[in-house]
């Protein structure tokens, strides 16, 4: 299993940060494990949404760091607390989560740059997302009760 050393910030650009793997993984891998800090009932903007009405911070920070992409490179397992390749990841690659799969509403919305040929647009949590848009492979159960809620 890996562990954070797999993992590096780096600079790009002249203020900017990413997350980026320092060894290669294959689809399915464990990235990474994490732990949560203690819950908060307030979002911001470097929590993680981890049930329909509690947030965390991930441990280590590092995991701050991730990028959002709309064709995502890892997936979050909140209940292993495990980061786990979607895909292939080579040394190098900046680590990539889809945001919306762990929160309803983004507390800092934003534009969307990641240029994947079927990228939302605009990336304001799940409940801004129709079903048909969610990355299923990657969505977290307390987002997928409240789609299925209607909230």
């Amino acid at each position: 299993m890996a562990r954070p050393s797999a993992l590096q910030v780096v600079a790009y650009g002249e203020h900017a940060r990413r997350l980026v793997s320092t060894q290669s993984f294959a689809r399915g891998d464990t990235v990474t494990v994490f732990s949560l800090s203690a819950p908060l009932a307030v979002p911001g903007r470097h929590t993680l949404q981890i049930q329909e009405d509690r947030h965390a911070t991930l441990i280590p920070s590092c995991l701050s760091y991730m990028d959002h992409s709309c064709s995502p490179n890892v997936g979050l397992d909140l209940g292993k607390e495990q980061l786990i390749a979607l895909k292939s990841i080579a040394i190098g690659a900046p680590i990539t989560y889809f945001y919306p799969a762990t929160e309803w509403r983004m507390a800092a919305p934003f534009s969307c740059g990641c240029g994947a040929p079927d990228c939302i647009g605009r990336v304001e949590g799940a409940q801004a997302l129709g079903a048909d848009v969610l990355r299923w492979e990657c969505i977290s159960i307390h987002i997928q009760r409240l789609i299925h809620k209607g909230s």
